[in-house]
């Protein structure tokens, strides 16, 4: 797909969404999708299709900081974003605008099992566990049963062997793991609700009360992440 091609996908996206008039610029990135602020326009960095209908899902929600300052711990900041950009998929999937992006998202998590796998080794133990959250969440929680097709079976396989590494550091028993991981689950009931005094429930039941992180850092960092 050539530049021309891209911009016209990416304006496409952008009206079927009811974005018409935010003040956007789309640029391709090979590595990695994002979205930050110049403050006059949101430009939206972007790998594939998946990558554009995120980021604008985030600007749907209104939930994208226009001054975000990374002053807490990048493994909370990162595991409160994950949860988050699961609220935005599960918003997407739903949209009968876009229907082609439950298949986006189902190649999505695919492909980060490779991510995830190679982080195993290379991330510290609780950027593992947010790692694993969102696979976890989006996999078994968001991607409608008819596209996981035979890829469960591997993403399992990646889930477990993360898991592994996590009880090792971080919960230290698989009794302390399971506990989080039932709290983790409780997404599947509120997946729907978007607002900030849900998710700021949901994230202190599964972060503070397990002692992972501090309330105040937990809510200090939501209220950065959510307008």
């Amino acid at each position: 797909m050539n530049n021309m091609e891209n911009e016209h996908k990416c304006k496409e996206y952008q009206i079927k969404l009811g974005l018409k008039n935010e003040p956007i610029i789309f640029k391709f990135n090979t590595k990695i999708g994002g979205t930050s602020w110049n403050g006059k326009n949101w430009i939206i960095y972007y790998r594939n299709d998946f990558d554009i209908l995120h980021e604008l899902g985030h600007l749907l929600l209104n939930n994208n900081p226009k001054n975000y300052i990374h002053s807490h711990p990048t493994w909370i900041y990162s595991f409160i974003n994950n949860i988050i950009d699961c609220f935005d998929n599960f918003n997407l999937i739903t949209n009968p605008k876009i229907p082609e992006f439950a298949s986006l998202l189902s190649d999505e998590c695919y492909d980060y099992t490779t991510t995830l796998w190679n982080r195993i080794s290379q991330s510290t133990p609780h950027m593992l566990l947010a790692l694993f959250c969102l696979l976890f969440l989006n996999w078994n929680y968001i991607v409608p049963n008819t596209l996981k097709k035979n890829r469960t079976q591997n993403i399992n396989f990646v889930l477990k062997q993360a898991k592994k590494g996590i009880i090792t550091e971080v919960f230290l028993s698989e009794e302390y793991f399971d506990d989080f991981k039932n709290r983790l689950t409780y997404f599947k009931a509120i997946k729907d609700k978007y607002d900030i005094k849900t998710i700021s429930n949901y994230i202190v039941n599964i972060l503070v009360d397990t002692r992972l992180a501090s309330k105040n850092t937990v809510l200090t960092v939501i209220r950065q992440l959510i307008s």
